[in-house]
């Protein structure tokens, strides 16, 4: 831009500096100039460099929501809700029903409830021989509630609130309701040269030459800007492959770079291969509405294996479970519930030596909440050659777990289609030890059924929650939303 048109811009805001009384914070120079805030900080700086204005700079602290306090001020403090249930229920009521009356699910809430509860004398616990009760008396106003309103709707400083009042905004502090920013307010003062320099007359400055200008002569007095015909323009606004995919091909990339092939299955499978050949009982609790999602439209049973095959499991069963096998309950129809499925289905009289994995959602008949989902990624894999081990196992495990730079821990696990059986623990910033790292041998009686004469080394990944322990995620939710950001690719923890 030309000097005119700077000198414009100079002589522009010293006037309204001018104008205001010669002093005025930087906020009401804006707003009198109705100019960018970036504008006026640029010629204000430059003005103070020259002599022509002097600023002083004042540090004080804000007071302000967190998201956390936002969503806790459209719902409420959750000790002050869980209290007013009980006292519109007549006072008493066993803890769980209380709870779940005020729904309040996730467990960590619910124990900031009941903390808060006593801790803020709203209530109190009485233990019985068969339950513990909540119990409210009565119920004062809820002033923490009062003051998050009072935060949200004006700018609170610190300094300004009563002594009372900073004990409170401490508590939502330290519960992470609010927080407390320091900001700069400048103040700046018009000097003796500045007012002279505010009494020059320069030419407007324009921007775009109109059809008027022409007409009428005045484009002869202007000052036209001049444009930056090198400056970069704007970064365009793109789209990005959502981090949790992009962790799920991180995931393929290191087992393709290991020897693993990649092999896909069914969404919908008969329990005969989601359960029966995995040596689970068809009587066991898995099978359970609670646990299994049942396909009953167009129709809900399926094709049988070969003759062979059934055969094989159905002896197998009858022989270690010691009950008759059903051969309709081996065809109905469910939204598998493991990729287990898949796996054992492309192993069967495979030839030794295999590395097989497969990546795909199943299917759970949970409650959503911070820890669970219905829907959701698993990755299974199977390693079959002559020799394999459960040490070989157990370095599969570290080696993944370094490549994703994730401590890991190993304890001894049971399921039902594997033996020796682990479970790997990932260390998670936030949560500690979690469980997402299953595996074990398949059980020789699965493997002669199968026609399978090697040891085939079966595993699992919990594919949630390796990414939640990576980036320091503590709701599953949000693993299928687009709040993650681009960071999360950057190895920011959020």
């Amino acid at each position: 831009m030309s000097s005119d048109s700077l000198l414009a811009e100079r002589v522009f805001i010293l006037r309204k500096l001018r104008d205001l009384g010669g002093a005025a914070y930087f906020e009401d120079i804006c707003a009198a100039s109705k100019l960018p805030d970036s504008l006026v900080h640029r010629v204000l700086l430059e003005c103070a460099q020259q002599g022509l204005v002097t600023v002083e700079e004042e540090v004080f602290q804000l007071v302000e929501l967190t998201d956390k306090g936002k969503a806790t001020l459209e719902r409420g403090l959750p000790e002050y809700l869980l209290a007013k249930t009980v006292l519109h229920s007549g006072g008493q009521l066993p803890l769980q029903d209380a709870l779940k009356a005020a729904g309040i699910e996730d467990r960590k809430e619910q124990e900031a409830a009941i903390g808060w509860l006593i801790r803020r004398q709203l209530g109190r616990l009485q233990r019985t021989d068969k339950e513990v009760l909540v119990i409210v008396a009565h119920l004062p106003h809820d002033e923490l509630y009062n003051l998050l309103n009072k935060v949200s709707t004006k700018a609170v400083l610190f300094k300004e609130l009563t002594d009372e009042e900073k004990s409170a905004i401490d508590m939502l502090r330290r519960r992470g309701l609010v927080k407390i920013s320091s900001k700069i307010k400048r103040f700046y003062r018009i000097t003796e040269q500045g007012l002279k320099d505010a009494q020059k007359e320069v030419p407007p400055v324009v921007t775009r030459l109109t059809p008027e200008l022409i007409r009428s002569g005045a484009w002869r007095r202007c000052v036209f800007a001049r444009y930056d015909v090198s400056a970069l323009p704007p970064l365009p606004s793109y789209g990005f492959l959502h981090p949790y995919l992009e962790f799920l091909d991180q995931i393929r990339e290191f087992l393709v770079s290991r020897g693993f092939e990649e092999i896909e299955g069914r969404l919908v499978e008969t329990e005969f291969w989601n359960f029966d050949v995995l040596f689970q009982p068809q009587d066991h609790p898995a099978r359970e509405l609670h646990d299994t999602l049942k396909v009953l439209k167009p129709r809900d049973k399926g094709p049988l294996p070969s003759e062979h095959l059934l055969k094989s499991v159905m002896k197998m069963h009858e022989r270690y479970w010691k009950y008759r096998y059903d051969i309709d309950v081996a065809r109905r129809l469910i939204l598998r519930s493991q990729t287990t499925a898949t796996t054992i289905n492309a192993i069967v009289g495979r030839r030794p030596p295999f590395k097989l994995f497969t990546i795909g959602r199943v299917y759970r008949h949970d409650k959503i909440d911070s820890r669970h989902l219905v829907e959701f990624y698993q990755c299974d894999g199977v390693m079959g050659y002559y020799g394999a081990s459960f040490k070989d196992l157990l370095r599969f495990f570290r080696d993944l777990a370094n490549y994703l730079g994730l401590e890991v821990r190993f304890f001894p696990g049971y399921f039902p289609f594997t033996e020796p059986s682990v479970e790997g623990y990932v260390k998670h910033p936030t949560l500690g030890w979690v469980e997402c790292l299953p595996g074990g041998l398949f059980r020789r009686e699965i493997l002669k059924a199968l026609d399978v004469d090697c040891p085939v080394i079966a595993w699992a990944l919990g594919l949630e929650r390796l990414f939640m322990a990576m980036y320091n995620i503590d709701d599953i939710r949000l693993l299928f939303t687009d709040k993650l950001g681009k960071g999360v690719d950057r190895g920011i923890s959020w």
